[in-house]
């Protein structure tokens, strides 16, 4: 599990602000830690994203969630805006990895199956 920090400061990494080592500055770091709360919002509104709790975010999330975030945040830090298509293609990548996979199904058999349970097998009726 990965935390809000974590995200906030592999984010920062992400879009060169930061070297590794080095402490994130204080402007950019709450900078994006407001705005960090109003895009998870957004993605868990639009179904893009499943977490209940943004302090605990699954590791299979992780990196999905940076890519897509630093494709919205990358334009205020000096990077060229995204196409819309990369966007996209982030948020469905995010999608698959946070979704809730449902249980299995049992096995079940056929009731036409168990009916020769029932009696003797007739050959002819079947």
């Amino acid at each position: 599990m990965k935390s809000r920090d974590d995200v906030v400061t592999a984010l920062l990494l992400d879009l060169n602000v930061m070297g590794l080592g080095e402490a994130a500055p204080a402007e950019e770091q709450s900078f994006v830690d407001t705005r960090l709360t109003g895009m998870l919002d957004d993605l868990v509104a639009r179904k893009k994203l499943f977490i209940t709790d943004d302090a605990r975010i699954p590791d299979p999330c992780f990196e999905p969630l940076l890519a897509c975030l630093a494709l919205r945040f990358g334009p205020k830090f000096g990077r060229a805006e995204p196409a819309l298509a990369d966007i996209i293609a982030a948020e469905d990548r995010l999608k698959a990895a946070s979704a809730p996979v449902a249980p299995r199904p049992t096995l079940e058999l056929d009731p036409v199956l168990r009916r020769g349970t029932l009696g003797p097998f007739n050959f002819i009726r079947g």
